[in-house]
């Protein structure tokens, strides 16, 4: 399995977003972004594994294949984060083919059950109707969509499996896990997975998503230099900075784009994590950035900002 970083030391109870920001804020940690620190990203620039990325558009030609290959564990975080944003991000018309292509096949699927689930409004669907719904065929097919719209097409041996129980044992809806040897993806749901802020297939297809960024990550990230000890890392649980500033586009992008509200669990991911010291502390620079969406929330950033205006 693929080899993620140390494990902080300290544990965090945030269990409100309010006890996040006063965590952040007595805790002072220092931010790496290359606003807050641009001294340490001239110092790693110079990293041999570092790769680029060419946002290509439109109909593949003889000299552009529909796939670009992306390599493994070999992009700086946040070079990674801003291609991976504009790849998305952009005006569908400045789409690459296989983006186009996984728009087109999302909606040829508006007659399959499991995307006619996603409007479903019951949240007392049964655990045999929702295996009817989204099989394992299904949760493939809709993975390779996401991947080719929103992750460079760069997961192609990827394995679903349902797995009952997983939140009983594990406290988590959904796991995901990267094997070296053959960079295998594996995604792991807990067939029982449910909200009552969302319909039961719209949330599963959530955790598809949360999952499938955490390993596109975990495969894309490098993993070489010293970026990989600060702030800006994806953590030991793949929930680290760049998940969190990715899954806030995400959950943006992915209604404009596919119709159905998405919910990767952003605050309750980094609450977890911190509570058995899985993530690092974010700085104030990256709490603003994750944009927990709560009058709480900007509650306390505007507290901070004030705070920040004040010791300088």
């Amino acid at each position: 399995m693929a080899n993620t970083a140390n494990t902080p030391e300290i544990q965090f109870n945030v269990p409100t977003v309010q006890d996040l920001i006063h965590a952040v804020n007595r805790k002072r940690v220092h931010c790496f972004c290359e606003k807050c620190d641009p001294e340490f990203h001239v110092k790693n620039l110079n990293c041999k594994t570092h790769r680029k990325i060419l946002l290509k558009r439109g109909l593949p030609t003889k000299q552009q294949s529909v796939i670009t290959p992306l390599g493994l564990n070999c992009y700086k975080a946040e070079y990674l984060i801003d291609r991976k944003i504009q790849y998305f991000s952009r005006d569908p018309a400045q789409f690459e083919f296989r983006q186009t292509r996984a728009l087109h096949h999302w909606r040829n699927l508006a007659t399959v059950t499991a995307v006619q689930a996603l409007s479903e409004t019951d949240k007392d669907m049964t655990d045999n109707v929702l295996g009817n719904q989204l099989t394992v065929d299904d949760m493939l097919e809709i993975f390779n969509i996401f991947n080719d719209l929103l992750f460079f097409g760069a997961m192609r041996n990827v394995q679903f499996e349902w797995r009952p129980k997983l939140h009983e044992r594990e406290q988590s809806y959904g796991r995901a896990e990267l094997w070296d040897k053959d960079l295998k993806v594996q995604i792991l749901i807990d067939p029982k997975a449910h909200t009552n802020l969302q319909s039961p297939s719209s949330f599963r297809l959530s955790i598809l998503l949360h999952e499938a960024l955490k390993a596109f990550l975990l495969r894309s990230i490098c993993r070489s230099c010293k970026m990989t000890s600060t702030n800006l890392d994806i953590g030991r649980r793949g929930h680290g900075r760049p998940w969190q500033l990715l899954a806030t586009e995400i959950e943006k992008i992915v209604p404009k784009l596919l119709g159905f509200t998405v919910n990767l669990m952003r605050f309750e991911t980094i609450r977890d994590d911190l509570a058995i010291a899985e993530v690092e502390l974010p700085s104030y620079c990256d709490l603003d950035r994750y944009s927990f969406e709560s009058l709480e929330y900007e509650t306390g950033i505007n507290a901070i900002t004030k705070e920040i205006v004040r010791r300088k």
